[in-house]
């Protein structure tokens, strides 16, 4: 279980972003490689699928990011 600030130090507004943050990076994702809703956080931006052992990198709280995302439509002469 994700550790969650309590206490009535720091504000609301960071705990609630805090605890957010730290509730999508432990949650599971699907791998992009088997399909299966198996990948974990090893650490900050590396992911590994439980199933198929696939390892990459993605962001810091979720295997996928918005700027990552719009990277890969973008066309090949663009890149």
């Amino acid at each position: 279980m994700p550790k969650i600030i309590k206490a009535p130090r720091y504000g609301k507004t960071v705990r609630d972003r805090y605890n957010e943050a730290v509730r999508k990076a432990k949650a599971t994702y699907e791998c992009p490689r088997c399909r299966m809703k198996r990948v974990r956080q090893v650490m900050a931006g590396i992911w590994r699928c439980r199933k198929c052992g696939a390892t990459f990198t993605g962001g810091a709280w979720t295997p996928r990011t918005d700027m990552g995302s719009e990277r890969r439509v973008l066309p090949p002469s663009a890149k």
